[in-house]
């Protein structure tokens, strides 16, 4: 409620909260926070599927609500081909969904939660047949807030690490392929071993990490994209030098 002066209006507080919303000296605002958390990772699920499937499925720890975007890295061991669709969800990169190679690869697609999802409190998502064969591997997925629904994803970069080596590159996205700014970097690697990645690329945060069967990290860029600019590759380190496939995907934010 407002707090007044005479008749001036010094601040507008929300009574029972420690939320100023705003602050006038005069008639001038001079404190006016943002309206909302902007585009945010809400939270993260891993599943690994020693028992090879074709059916990924995993489960956060809090409901997403309406309009939220998951995201989803299936990773498997051994090449993968086109997948199966599965209702509702769209593959992040084109033309397959996947990045391929013969020891492993990594499925991309996210999914606008629905009104329907939201009222049920749905937590568990099951992409059923998505793989054209049973698969072992591990998976990482984020709930992310404040995306652009209608264009989820903006830009993404692949790559393919084809020989045994250390450390491995998160693949760069070209700077004319992103079209706005303020979009969320999230990046991906899944590789051909049984442990996970030991390190995280300066200037990221590291969301999620899974193995045995199949090592899977999953980040984010701390800095958001800007349109035009180009992402540069990042470093990260496996435990011990292995082949890799990976990918950068940057989300619109809305």
């Amino acid at each position: 409620m407002p707090v007044y002066l005479g008749a001036t209006p010094i601040a507008a507080l929300e009574l029972g909260t420690t939320d100023v919303t705003h602050v006038y000296l005069g008639a001038t605002p001079v404190y006016a926070p943002a309206a909302g958390p902007g585009i945010t990772v809400i939270d993260t699920a891993t599943t690994v599927y020693n028992t090879a499937t074709q059916s990924p499925t995993f489960t956060f720890t809090i409901s997403p609500v309406q309009n939220d975007v998951i995201v989803l890295f299936a990773a498997a061991v051994n090449s993968l081909a086109a997948l199966n669709a599965v209702a509702e969800w769209t593959p992040s990169i084109t033309p397959t969904g996947t990045v391929t190679q013969t020891a492993c690869a990594m499925a991309v697609l996210h999914h606008v939660v629905t009104a329907g999802e939201d009222a049920a409190n749905t937590v568990t998502w099951t992409l059923t047949n998505l793989f054209q064969a049973t698969r072992q591997g591990a998976l990482a997925a984020c709930v992310v807030r404040g995306v652009n629904t209608t264009t989820p994803v903006d830009a993404f970069g692949t790559g393919v690490i084809a020989t045994v080596v250390t450390p491995h590159d998160l693949p760069a996205v070209v700077g004319a392929d992103i079209t706005s700014s303020n979009g969320l970097v999230l990046r991906a690697i899944a590789r051909d071993g049984a442990t996970a990645y030991t390190s995280v690329p300066a200037g990221h945060t590291q969301l999620a990490s899974s193995g045995p069967t199949q090592a899977i990290w999953l980040g984010r860029r701390d800095a958001t994209a800007s349109a035009g600019v180009a992402i540069p590759t990042a470093s990260i380190t496996p435990s011990v030098a292995d082949e890799a496939v990976a990918v950068t995907l940057v989300l619109t934010a809305a």
